[in-house]
């Protein structure tokens, strides 16, 4: 791919050394050339299309699909990335492992990270689709461990009660960006044993 953005290059590259992307074979400014990913697209197995449109297969991930894919996300996130679209099409797995593409939107930073977490650990808004990458509850896997996570970021952003939102973070995080740091100690806490440890190689 040519004519990228500087930022995609950067964490693409980040995502192949880190081990939640395919590794980059080369690299210039604004040129990004890549391994093919791994797998297939979870497109394909929840997803298809229909005579009618897209006929969606499943409405939930497999517990299997939400595991792995939990798994490289612990690898994003610890990293210090934020992927931001997150979505069946973008999420490639091989049944021992996950991956992501595209970089486009990604972000550095506590406070995206956090979002994306509480993003992705819950169902879908109301008129939103799993399969649009807008939720994939992947709480339920750990939903203990999730609850203490969420309980420690409402503490962090102020907001004790009411159904938590990654808007909610976005707006303490614009108002007090001392809070983005906070909140990603927060998600490497929830992630510990996923991830052997903490890698920075996103950060600067």
């Amino acid at each position: 791919r040519q004519n990228i953005m500087e930022s995609e290059v950067k964490l693409a590259k980040v995502a192949g050394e880190v081990g939640f992307g395919p590794k980059v074979v080369a690299a210039k400014e604004n040129t990004l050339i890549m391994e093919v990913a791994k797998g297939k697209p979870l497109m394909d197995k929840y997803v298809s299309d229909g005579p009618l449109g897209i006929t969606v297969k499943e409405k939930e991930l497999s517990r299997a699909d939400k595991a792995q894919v939990l798994t490289a996300m612990a690898k994003m996130h610890t990293a210090g990335v934020a992927h931001n679209d997150m979505h069946l099409g973008n999420t490639f797995t091989t049944g021992k492992g996950a991956e992501f593409i595209d970089f486009g939107t990604a972000q550095q930073g506590g406070g995206p990270v956090a979002m994306e977490f509480v993003r992705q650990m819950n169902k879908p808004r109301v008129g939103e689709t799993f399969y649009q990458g807008n939720g994939y509850n992947l709480k339920t896997l750990d939903p203990k461990g999730y609850r203490r996570a969420e309980g420690r970021i409402r503490k962090v952003i102020g907001k004790p009660i009411g159904t938590l939102r990654d808007n909610d973070i976005a707006r303490a995080v614009k108002k007090n960006p001392s809070l983005g740091p906070v909140l990603q100690g927060v998600v490497d806490d929830y992630y510990q044993g996923l991830v052997p440890k903490r890698n920075d190689a996103a950060e600067g």
